[in-house]
């Protein structure tokens, strides 16, 4: 294990060379939670140590993010609002044309989607006030499924961070080289929520299976008060400030030992058909099956 502190960032990186350190780092017998409340952490894993904290709206990976122009065509924050209201429009359509229940299905909620009331204009006019509460749960369910959204997912569970950082390595693994890292990363919701700009949101596991099996929430990623200013998305890393506790932990570990920590998961009980508790998941868990197989040859071969 080996810290390390910039002085340019707020937050802390800690390198572990083994799967093990890191997952007794966390562990629930760990003194690590001697100095802070178990209840005000949540946990985020990511396949690449060098990922910002951005959520899928605002990604630039590979040319796929929906919000990709907003690197190319110099898109002014109250555009970008209006993309986010398009695409809520089109999920609400397909909920409708599917029979599927929509949280929170109200007469506000359809106007505010429907762009009736001027509401689009209120949003587009006054960014800060945008995403309302109204539309939380719908947002969540969105996120879960497929759509992107200025929503990011974070756990109540370490072990469901370990999850998903180790699978997206392996799941991906044609893409690493020797010396990449993975990340999970520990936020302090008890300070970052005092921090401005920094909003939480707590879902009713109800909006999903997949929510209440993953026990998720969210941050909701902040936007300019400046509705012409040029969109720029910022890491949510970049929005913590110094504090005298411990606001936000980076955790890394070598990616060729991905698989190590998705075997302590599988110990107890976390794997695709516990996160993804339906048939989706299932499936999933045979590909992962494959995928870790196929890494496992190429992972071992940077040990040697």
């Amino acid at each position: 294990m080996k810290s390390q502190k910039n002085d340019n960032l707020s937050y802390e990186t800690i390198h572990f060379s083994k799967a093990k350190d890191l997952w007794d780092y966390l562990s629930p017998t760990s003194n690590f939670y001697d100095e802070y409340n178990r209840s005000e952490l949540v946990y985020r894993g990511q396949g690449n140590a060098e990922w910002k904290l951005l959520p899928s709206l605002f990604r630039n990976i590979n040319n796929r993010s929906l919000i990709n122009l907003a690197f190319k065509s110099n898109l002014t924050v109250n555009q970008v609002i209006v993309e986010e209201f398009l695409m809520l429009y089109f999920f609400l359509r397909s909920c409708d044309q599917t029979g599927i229940h929509v949280p929170g299905d109200t007469p506000l909620l359809r106007s505010l989607i429907e762009l009736k009331d001027d509401a689009l204009d209120k949003y587009t006019s006054h960014p800060d006030l945008w995403p309302t509460d109204e539309l939380m749960n719908f947002l969540a369910m969105a996120q879960h499924h497929k759509v992107p959204t200025r929503l990011l997912d974070w756990s109540k569970n370490p072990l469901v961070a370990f999850y998903f950082a180790a699978t997206s390595v392996f799941n991906n693994h044609l893409n690493y080289k020797k010396g990449d890292k993975l990340a999970v990363w520990v936020l302090n919701v008890h300070v970052a929520k005092h921090i401005s700009g920094i909003k939480f949101h707590f879902p009713p596991g109800s909006i999903s299976s997949h929510v209440s099996a993953q026990s998720g929430l969210f941050t909701v990623h902040p936007t300019s008060n400046d509705h012409s200013e040029i969109f720029n998305p910022v890491g949510l890393e970049d929005k913590i400030i110094p504090y005298e506790k411990m606001t936000l932990l980076k955790l890394t570990l070598p990616v060729e030992y991905s698989i190590d920590l998705s075997h302590y998961c599988e110990q107890f009980g976390i794997n695709s058909s516990k996160i993804f508790p339906t048939a989706d998941g299932a499936g999933l868990g045979v590909l992962e099956t494959y995928n870790s197989s196929f890494a496992q040859h190429t992972f071992n071969s940077w040990k040697d």
